[in-house]
C-alpha cells in the first residue's frame, strides 16, 4: 500500500493522509469499523478534499465539505441524515488530528461543528401487526427471515446479530 509515510520529501496532499490514517487505523479497529471509515473517506472525503494541501484546509474549506456533503444522498433519499452528516465528520476530525499530532504541516487550528441529530419517535408494531409479521416471517422461512424474526423477538442489535 502505498502511504504518506514514503512521500514525506514530496509534497503530501490531505488524500495521502486520510489514506495513511486508514493504513495506520485498520490494525487496531475491528473490521466493521474499518469498513465504515474506508467507505466514508472513499465516498465522501477523498472526492473533496484529497487534493488539498493540508496546510490548505481551513474552517470555511470544513464548513463548505459539510454543507456540500448535507445536499448529498443516495438513491433512496434527497439528503443524508444528520447522525451520517456527524459519522462523516467525526471521521473527518480522526484524519485532521492525525496529521495536526503526527505530520510536520501547519495545520490551522479546525473547529468542527456537529449537525444536531433529529431524534424521531420509535415505532412500535402494535401485538396485532407483530402477529402478522411473525406469521409472514414464518412462512417459507429463509436465513433473511430467520434473522429479522430473531431480532424482533430477541431484541439482539444487527451487529450482534
Amino acid at each position: 500500500m502505498t502511504n504518506a509515510i514514503g512521500k514525506r520529501k514530496e509534497k503530501i496532499l490531505f488524500g495521502d493522509l486520510c489514506n495513511e490514517w486508514l493504513y495506520i487505523s485498520e490494525s487496531r479497529i475491528k473490521k466493521s469499523s474499518y469498513a465504515k471509515y474506508f467507505n466514508i473517506v472513499n465516498k465522501y472525503i477523498m472526492p473533496e478534499l484529497a487534493s488539498y494541501n493540508p496546510a490548505d484546509l481551513d474552517n470555511i474549506v470544513i464548513e463548505n465539505f459539510k454543507r456540500s456533503i448535507a445536499s448529498k444522498g443516495n438513491m433512496n433519499c434527497n439528503e443524508l441524515s444528520s447522525k451520517s452528516i456527524k459519522d462523516i465528520l467525526v471521521v473527518l476530525s480522526s484524519i485532521i488530528k492525525y496529521t495536526s499530532q503526527y505530520h510536520e504541516e501547519n495545520m490551522k487550528n479546525i473547529n468542527i461543528n456537529y449537525p444536531k441529530e433529529k431524534k424521531d419517535p420509535v415505532k412500535i408494531l402494535s401485538i396485532e401487526d407483530q402477529n402478522k409479521f411473525t406469521q409472514f416471517l414464518l412462512n417459507d422461512i429463509d436465513e433473511c427471515k430467520f434473522g429479522i424474526l430473531l431480532a424482533m423477538t430477541t431484541g439482539i442489535r444487527i451487529g450482534e446479530l
